[in-house]
């Protein structure tokens, strides 16, 4: 067993992930222009990439975050079905969908910024973050064209 010396409990610990590191900033902003599963599962990777200390607190968010975000359109597109809530207030509806998926994005970027300090501090070297979440939005727009009108809020 080697010796693993001086060791900070909430210091990261990168693995073989280490090289998919992005700056926190990306994941969100992929939540924001492409997809929530996109954004979100970048999350789950980059939370891996950095060897957050935070994984369980980071993975709760993101639970919480994509089944909120289905239940909460699951529930209103019933409610509108139902004739509960009329076509006026359908616009709030999806107001609060998209509040509550960037809250739980923000809340995950500013977890993960931490990680990502102490990540650069000691060396490492983020990936390009820009490239992947100009390649996704680029893709999204292709594929948005094959996606029924139906499921469009529910993958956005």
């Amino acid at each position: 067993m080697r010796h693993l010396g001086y060791v900070i409990a909430d210091e990261p610990t990168p693995g073989r992930l280490e090289r998919f590191a992005v700056n926190p900033v990306f994941p969100l902003l992929a939540t924001m222009m492409t997809t929530t599963l996109f954004g979100m599962g970048w999350f789950v990777l980059n939370s891996f990439a950095l060897g957050s200390t935070r994984k369980a607190r980071e993975f709760a968010y993101v639970a919480a975050g994509v089944l909120g975000y289905a239940a909460l359109i699951a529930g209103f597109a019933t409610l509108h079905w139902k004739g509960i809530i009329s076509d006026a207030t359908e616009y709030y509806c999806v107001q609060l969908v998209l509040a509550w998926k960037l809250l739980f994005a923000y809340w995950l970027q500013e977890s993960q910024s931490l990680s990502f300090e102490i990540f650069q501090h000691y060396g490492g070297k983020p990936a390009r973050g820009f490239m992947a979440l100009i390649a996704a939005f680029v893709l999204r727009m292709f594929v948005r064209d094959w996606i029924p009108d139906e499921w469009l809020m529910v993958l956005a």
